[in-house]
């Protein structure tokens, strides 16, 4: 009741539109059923897994070498198109973490 009041309310000043139940949403899948919400993101995980070209990898503990030194005066930049598509990923990664 609580919740059509305020729908009510809301649609005096807003332009509202009923979607029905909620199915997905930004990345978080959702399932209702009689005990409650089940909340899931492995469609947005697989997507991301798609997008950075490792959906035919073969799992590893360490998916680095160990012994590897990093710096940042070796080594090849990124063009343009591949800084944009990393950094994508790399958001997607820390919004997957966070959410």
């Amino acid at each position: 009741m609580a919740v059509q009041q305020l729908l009510h309310k809301l649609h005096d000043d807003f332009a509202l539109k009923d979607l029905g139940s909620l199915h997905y949403f930004l990345g978080i899948k959702v399932l209702a059923d009689s005990e409650g919400l089940l909340l899931t993101q492995s469609k947005y995980a697989k997507e991301l897994i798609h997008k950075a070209g490792l959906a035919n990898c073969k799992d590893v503990a360490t998916p680095m070498i160990l012994s590897e030194k990093l710096t940042a005066a070796v080594g090849e930049s990124l063009d343009a198109a591949a800084s944009t598509c990393y950094r994508s990923i790399v958001g997607g990664l820390q919004y997957l973490t966070l959410t």
